[in-house]
């Protein structure tokens, strides 16, 4: 019979979470750059409470900033007008600093900074489709076009769910300046999402 699970709502902010704090062999943090007021002081809570000599910290961070590396995809197409709408707005109501450490030398740095040892990171390309019949390929790497089949049908499903899930709530509550209601415009970005020719992808 399997247990009861419940979701416990986490502030990983606050000093009582960490004085309550056990000693771990692992934490792992997932996605929740935004959120975060200062990671430096959670880095180093985390650091704090691993196993001294065999504690590890993995952190995943998913980047959607829409990236083309052939030219295929158009600076003023549906993608990157509504990524440039969502990110403005990220911007604005986020920590003016949720962006300092972005990159895996200024992330590896303040891991180093905060004493933390065998630093390792690595980006992997997550296209956004895959294309087998185009010759050459898209992606040329095998691994990456499956990749790409299955994170192209979850971010561009048929009913939207994943866009509205990115989009809905920060365009609803802060507005936006896209050339078409949000209802109506993720539409246009889920088909260019879909057209095989068009060779985007983001980081993780």
């Amino acid at each position: 019979m399997e247990e009861d699970r419940q979701s416990v709502p986490v502030d990983f902010e606050a000093p009582t979470f960490w004085e309550n704090s056990d000693f771990w062999q692992l934490v792992h943090v997932n996605q929740i750059r935004g959120p975060i007021g200062d990671l430096r002081i959670l880095y180093a809570n985390i650091l704090a409470h691993l196993d001294p000599g065999s504690g590890h910290l993995e952190h995943i961070v998913l980047d959607h900033t829409p990236r083309c590396d052939d030219g295929s995809l158009a600076a003023d197409g549906p993608i990157m007008t509504w990524w440039q709408a969502l990110d403005a707005i990220m911007k604005q109501v986020q920590p003016p600093h949720a962006h300092r450490y972005d990159s895996l030398s200024s992330r590896r740095e303040l891991l180093d900074s905060l004493g933390f040892v065998d630093i390792d990171g690595q980006y992997v390309r997550l296209p956004i489709n895959s294309d087998n019949t185009a010759v050459p390929p898209w992606p040329l790497n095998e691994w990456e076009r499956r990749l790409g089949r299955y994170y192209g049908d979850t971010l561009a499903d048929a009913n939207c769910d994943a866009l509205d899930a990115l989009s809905a709530a920060a365009f609803t509550r802060y507005g936006t300046d896209l050339p078409e209601p949000w209802e109506k415009f993720k539409w246009a970005v889920r088909d260019e999402m879909m057209k095989q020719e068009v060779h985007v992808y983001h980081l993780l």
